[in-house]
């Protein structure tokens, strides 16, 4: 993939065809979201992605490059609709618990979490022993944050925040299936550095340690950052609806 051939100037940028249809519907990206991460796909299917950052001065100005684009993959069955700041209905299958698919749609990037405190412009918690994410559809905590220390376990399934490896060291928290959550509609979405490069997730964005770390560095919650996640198809569709930066092709 060439990933640098996915940024166009704001130049040489020419809006890509709309499909029939995708104009009709409202912008899903917030029009006071001042930054904005994209995690493009080359399919529904695919598990190798490409994430790039954009910001703009004002609500309505256009979406400016920030940095290089960077490698990355999704689930390990690729993306199905998730919840989020998007309209439901749209074509393609939905995101449920299990089903190893990354949500695709547009959702507010809320908070980070890693192992060692930081200064940063999002909410942050430190991870330790006890902090959970819980994944059992049947509890009434799914989809939230926990601490075992003052919660009961009464579940079949989470996710530690402090991991078993260095993936979760920092992490972003998408805001995808938000409260209240709809039970296994899909649970604890994050973007991390990968487990070995290449390999997809289970659900979750991965992409390179650097690139999390730049990307934890340069969010800030004041500006409503919002993140696009989807396969080239659905971007190319909605790319002019919701006023989203112009790509080529990945």
């Amino acid at each position: 993939m060439r990933l640098r051939g996915l940024l166009l100037s704001a130049l040489s940028a020419v809006l890509l065809p709309v499909v029939a249809g995708a104009a009709d519907r409202p912008s899903a990206v917030p029009a006071d979201a001042l930054q904005l991460v994209v995690i493009v796909s080359r399919g529904w299917e695919s598990t190798a992605a490409t994430l790039l950052r954009f910001e703009r001065v004002s609500p309505g100005a256009e979406w400016l490059p920030v940095g290089l684009a960077k490698r990355g993959v999704v689930g390990r069955t690729g993306m199905a609709w998730g919840r989020g700041l998007h309209q439901g209905g749209l074509e393609g299958a939905e995101k449920y618990e299990g089903d190893g698919a990354t949500p695709a749609g547009v959702f507010r990037i809320s908070a980070a979490f890693g192992a060692a405190a930081r200064k940063v412009d999002l909410a942050f918690t430190v991870a330790r022993p006890g902090l959970v994410c819980v994944t059992d559809k049947a509890s009434p905590h799914y989809n939230k944050v926990v601490d075992l220390a003052k919660v009961p376990m009464r579940w079949d399934s989470d996710e530690p925040l402090l991991g078993v490896d260095d993936s979760y060291e920092l992490a972003v928290v998408i805001d995808q299936n938000p409260a209240p959550a709809e039970p296994g509609r899909g649970a604890c979405i994050f973007i991390h550095a990968w487990k070995g490069v290449g390999k997809p997730t289970n659900g979750s964005v991965a992409t390179t340690t650097d690139a999390v770390e730049s990307l934890v560095e340069w969010l800030d919650a004041a500006v409503k950052p919002v993140v696009v996640v989807l396969p080239w198809e659905e971007y190319r569709r909605y790319q002019k609806a919701w006023s989203l930066p112009a790509l080529q092709q990945p």
